[in-house]
């Protein structure tokens, strides 16, 4: 497996920022068969009491089953 991904947040109001992404990688048994897929995506952060909260909406780059996908996290990254 490879994954990478690169992000950048901007505040816009205290406790509140948007960002920015791109997401690529994929899992593979032999490193020939490695088919890299790309996403990218904004989204919304909030930082609330009991942790960052984040709604983002990702979009691939490749061809896939679904146009879009909505994300929703609370709590710390794992």
């Amino acid at each position: 497996m490879i994954v990478a991904s690169i992000e950048y947040e901007h505040e816009v109001f205290p406790d509140w920022s948007v960002a920015a992404f791109l997401d690529g990688g994929n899992a593979f048994n032999k490193f020939a068969d490695f088919n890299e897929k790309l996403g990218t995506g904004i989204g919304i952060r909030w930082r609330s009491p009991v942790g960052l909260a984040r709604i983002d909406l990702g979009i691939p780059l490749n061809d896939a089953d679904d146009a879009f996908q909505i994300y929703i996290t609370v709590g710390p990254e794992f």
